[in-house]
């Protein structure tokens, strides 16, 4: 994870009011990401970019077309 977080310190050097985070597995990410928008009212939206391999981004969507078929 020592790129990973190498990377989450030069974004948040060119955004300090980010919220980066460096998270372990792509299941916990999304359940993160999931739970910043339970506290937002009025209709805002949470944006969250995933960026990766094909194996990375390819896990991500197959979790949320999951999702979306319940």
């Amino acid at each position: 994870m020592t790129a990973q977080r190498a990377f989450a310190e030069r974004w948040s050097s060119l955004d300090p009011t980010a919220d980066v985070r460096v998270i372990h597995s792509i299941e916990e990410a999304i359940d993160t990401a999931r739970a910043l928008t339970k506290g937002i009212e009025g209709g805002q939206k949470v944006h969250t970019l995933i960026t990766g391999s094909l194996h990375l981004v390819g896990g991500a969507l197959g979790i949320l077309e999951k999702a979306d078929a319940l």
